[in-house]
């Protein structure tokens, strides 16, 4: 009848309309999750390249760095990360190892994690500096900014002929790292200002 037919075709369009939004919902999903999901830039290693990465990346992302030894990596500029928490990330400390060759007394790298919502972290690089150049290495191989750096990570990195290794502000964690051929002056492997523990 009529009124059957009527029915069923109700029936049909609901199911078919629950069907279609059950689609939109899941895609829709799916699109969040792929947006959500970090990325992992992967640089030549060189400084240029490694601060075109860090700038691209956001929160949760990972920036790497190819294995390469202490002639590929030679560092002639700071590299920075300013209020983002991305983990740069070599091949291992002794597969990854950049070069200090700055002119003035900057580390290599210097985080500042400010507003990041996930925490800065630096692991598995190998540190050196050139043959000269020891005192350059003054403020450290890293930097963690002033006292608004509330949190960040250096983990499996080695230091080799160390005056200063990091110089630490704020609260941070150091861990499975090695310091060693200490030379000029003042020798620290670690300095903390501010209100470090």
């Amino acid at each position: 009848s009529q009124k059957l037919l009527d029915h069923l075709c109700s029936v049909w369009i609901l199911f078919l309309m629950r069907a279609i939004s059950s689609i939109v919902c899941a895609i829709f999903l799916t699109a969040r999750i792929a947006l959500a999901a970090p990325t992992t830039y992967n640089s030549d290693g060189s400084a240029g390249d490694v601060q075109t990465k860090i700038n691209e990346a956001s929160d949760g992302d990972t920036v790497t760095l190819p294995a390469g030894n202490s002639g590929n990596f030679i560092w002639t500029k700071q590299v920075a990360m300013s209020n983002k928490g991305i983990t740069i990330q070599g091949a291992g400390p002794t597969q990854t190892i950049l070069t200090h060759n700055i002119a003035t007394l900057k580390p290599l790298f210097r985080i500042s994690s400010g507003t990041a919502t996930t925490v800065p972290r630096i692991t598995g690089i190998g540190f050196v500096t050139a043959a000269g150049k020891e005192a350059n290495t003054n403020q450290g191989y890293i930097s963690t900014g002033g006292w608004q750096t509330q949190k960040w990570r250096v983990d499996h990195c080695t230091f080799t002929l160390v005056r200063r290794g990091i110089s630490a502000y704020g609260y941070g964690l150091i861990d499975h790292c090695t310091f060693q051929k200490f030379v000029g002056g003042s020798q620290q492997a670690v300095s903390v200002f501010g209100a470090g523990d």
